[in-house]
């Protein structure tokens, strides 16, 4: 699946908000449920899937591990920072159910970052600030970011840059 090309934004940046921002849609459902943030079962699942796609999409299988478990922990820190201001808060009237409403969501965005990764190899680290993030959002950011300001810091030290 190819996605057209984003004149104004990042492709890839413009999914990793997108994906980072469900953190709070998730973590109103497990507010809810009482759910643990820690979900091993579904989050080996997303990675694998974007390994999977990853091989029939030409990227290299590491760069996408490296980049999906950034992702996982980046939305587990944004739910722990709502979980945490929730705390002791009654549960929501209007929670997304998490299988129905916002799992797919996630699913949808894996080859958008995947494709995102394949279009551009070098981001400038200006690229990678947490600029226009909401500031509940800015630590978790930096985590979602980290794969590709490593790469960022390779390149300019020489290394070959993974995508």
């Amino acid at each position: 699946m190819i996605f057209p090309a984003s004149t104004s934004e990042d492709l890839l940046l413009v999914a990793i908000k997108e994906r980072l921002f469900t953190a709070k849609a998730v973590a109103m459902a497990k507010h809810n449920s009482g759910g643990a943030v820690e979900d091993r079962g579904r989050e080996r699942t997303v990675i694998l899937n974007a390994v999977r796609l990853a091989v029939k999409l030409h990227l290299d299988p590491e760069v996408a591990l490296k980049v999906f478990t950034a992702q996982i922990e980046a939305n587990k820190a944004g739910q722990r920072t709502f979980l945490a201001k929730w705390k002791g808060k009654p549960a929501f009237s209007n929670a997304p159910d998490l299988a129905k409403d916002v799992r797919p969501k996630l699913d949808a965005l894996t080859p958008k970052i995947l494709q995102g990764l394949l279009r551009k190899r070098y981001r400038t680290a200006s690229e990678l600030t947490a600029t226009g993030i909401d500031p509940v959002f800015r630590p978790a950011w930096n985590i979602a970011v980290q794969p590709l300001r490593l790469n960022l810091n390779r390149v300019k030290s020489g290394h070959k840059a993974v995508p």
